[in-house]
């Protein structure tokens, strides 16, 4: 059996992998999630992968207690992505950088940015949210992009500097290799192209030549050896890699340890760009879940522990591990608010006047180094 531990509202591509390509394995699989977890204090044995990756402080404790105790049962427990050791974006970024595997460098909004190399742009630590700013060519433009994100309910503790890295072809084209890791296998999931920086999936993007690149990419996993090393040093073993090539080098952007694996149904007429593009990257797909659905296999085939596994967490760190992700849930909401009325036309007029007063008066940087901090 394999369960995926994961927070109840990141649980969809879970829901759309096991509808879409699993439906017949749907015995195999299971769904754990934290109000399941809490009353549940006896685990059959099998594989846990733990789908995590922004974590609220309690919920860091309450996992890695989980972890520990699930771990001193044998050969009938198998673990991936313990919860405490995984790496983050901020920590993999600069542990890829500082052992020479890239040259992109990135710091938290709260340090001095001396030492990166502009353009930059913000983005969370911990959410996939993509950028939140345009590139950035001095430390003003990073202080005024810092207060107009501050409006908009962003702290600056969870925000990243993060150095622009220009991957584009001759052409201008950008691409964007996706893998993932499923114990010791590396999977090549797709090749996303773009003329803008921050790559997004675009279905017009997609003609009969780059069709058959992100075929001959999946089916040749050219990049394994190399991929494996950086899964390694992150202490990643689930997850997606998203990365780019700069002179036959990776260039790691991030790892995923919950992503969307599948697609949901279409629920309505498709366009025929989308149909014409899912027609023709049918192949590639079945590469791809062929491979991922046998990894999930040989996951499987460990011998089985008799019984079940007993594991406590006190009640008490549930519920302050509950308390804070509500929080958590408040902040996000709250952004999305902000976001949704500054994209109102009856508020455009309004903006106009805040604009000024959040550029105003630019903070002189301390000294022994320049600073984002107000």
């Amino acid at each position: 059996m394999i369960f995926f531990v994961v927070d109840e509202r990141r649980s969809f591509g879970f829901w759309y992998f096991i509808e879409d390509r699993a439906d017949a394995q749907r015995n195999r699989f299971q769904i754990l999630t934290p109000d399941v977890l809490e009353h549940d204090h006896q685990f059959a044995p099998g594989t846990y992968v733990f789908a995590l990756d922004d974590l609220v402080p309690a919920e860091h404790e309450a996992f890695g207690l989980m972890w520990s105790q699930l771990g001193q049962h044998g050969p009938g427990i198998r673990l991936l992505n313990h919860p405490c050791e995984t790496m983050g974006r901020l920590a993999l970024l600069q542990a890829l950088h500082a052992s020479g595997r890239s040259r992109v460098q990135a710091v938290r909004a709260t340090e001095p940015i001396e030492s990166l190399r502009f353009p930059v742009f913000l983005r969370e630590e911990t959410r996939h949210s993509g950028n939140l700013s345009p590139l950035l060519h001095s430390p003003g433009e990073v202080r005024r992009a810092l207060r107009k994100l501050a409006v908009r309910g962003f702290h600056r503790r969870e925000l990243l500097v993060v150095e622009f890295c220009d991957t584009a072809d001759v052409r201008g084209v950008f691409r964007k290799y996706s893998a993932y890791i499923v114990g010791d296998r590396i999977i090549p999931r797709s090749l996303e192209f773009g003329e803008d920086w921050m790559v997004k999936h675009d279905p017009l993007a997609y003609d009969a030549d780059r069709i058959a690149e992100e075929r001959d990419y999946v089916e040749a996993n050219p990049h394994d050896a190399r991929l494996r090393e950086v899964f390694a040093l992150a202490h990643v073993q689930y997850g997606r890699v998203d990365y780019a090539l700069l002179d036959g080098a990776l260039q790691v952007w991030e790892i995923n340890l919950n992503p969307t694996i599948g697609r949901p149904r279409p629920r309505e007429e498709e366009s025929a760009d989308v149909r014409r593009v899912r027609v023709l990257r049918r192949d590639t797909n079945d590469i791809f879940y062929t491979r991922f659905l046998a990894a999930w296999d040989a996951l499987n085939t460990h011998p089985a522990a008799p019984g079940s596994v007993a594991v406590h967490v006190d009640q008490r760190l549930w519920i302050t591990a509950r308390a804070e992700r509500a929080a958590a849930w408040r902040g996000e909401r709250h952004k999305r608010a902000v976001a949704w009325a500054a994209n109102q036309p009856a508020l455009a007029a309004v903006w106009q006047f805040v604009k000024p007063v959040l550029s105003h008066g630019e903070t002189r940087p301390p000294r022994g180094g320049t600073s984002v901090q107000p």
